[in-house]
């Protein structure tokens, strides 16, 4: 696999082989490139009910079922890599009127090295120590949350129910890092560059901290500062706005 995985095995008996990597560190698309193992598996065992097993990226294996029903469960843990890294420069130099520029493909020799010399300039103007803290920070920000349907109140005028016991959860699937400047709290979740007076804090931090909470909750925490009815409206905003969920009790 191009991944890391666990394996889960749920019912039944299933045998397994773990063999080496024959491509280190191998990446989606890369199977031509990819040598079968000729060696003898590294580890062979039977995973039963409630076993766990880690394959760790580029190993290959072989499940076997035992003549009886079994089922296992596969879950993949995808990392970001250096390709990954480039794609996001590569988008980023989308800014930059020289990357914009047609290649001049029948141009002298040095009229080509004057060109890729201003290319090269552009793109290390940014490769400094903090690209990778710059990188995962916009990754992070752009994750996506599991769907979340919030019925039935999603489809109704009211998108909040009235009762104080309702629970409202923080989709962001990655920290809010909140910063505050100026009285205003600034973020990025869900692809959004978020921008909210510092009095919002109040409902926030609880829901950064906790991830679901009661309505009856947040407005204990904003007793004093906001009234029932402010904080009503925000969570209804921010339900609107798809950063947090109606759950159930």
């Amino acid at each position: 696999d191009d991944h890391d995985v666990f394996i889960l095995q749920v019912a039944g008996r299933k045998r397994w082989s773990v063999y080496g990597m024959t491509r280190p560190h191998p990446l989606a698309g890369d199977g031509e490139l990819c040598e079968r193992p000729a060696h003898a598996p590294l580890w062979e065992e039977t995973l039963e009910d409630g076993d766990l097993l880690y394959i760790p990226r580029g190993c290959w294996h072989v499940a076997a079922p035992l003549a009886e029903p079994t089922l296992h469960l596969t879950v993949g843990v995808h990392n970001r890599t250096g390709i990954d890294l480039l794609k996001w420069v590569a988008e980023k130099m989308r800014a930059r009127e020289v990357f914009r520029k047609d290649l001049a493909r029948f141009a002298s020799r040095e009229e080509l090295g004057a060109h890729v010399s201003r290319l090269r300039e552009e793109l290390l103007s940014g490769w400094d120590a903090g690209l990778l803290e710059r990188f995962f920070d916009d990754f992070d920000a752009s994750a996506e949350p599991r769907a979340h349907a919030g019925l039935p109140w999603s489809a109704t005028s009211d998108v909040l129910p009235p009762t104080r016991h309702a629970l409202v959860r923080l989709i962001a699937p990655r920290p809010l890092r909140l910063k505050i400047e100026d009285g205003v709290v600034e973020f990025s979740a869900l692809g959004k560059r978020w921008r909210l007076a510092e009095e919002s804090l109040v409902v926030l931090r609880p829901l950064e901290e906790r991830r679901t909470c009661s309505v009856a909750e947040l407005y204990e925490a904003a007793r004093g500062k906001l009234d029932e009815q402010v904080v009503r409206a925000f969570l209804r905003e921010l339900i609107l706005h798809g950063l947090v969920v109606i759950v159930d009790e």
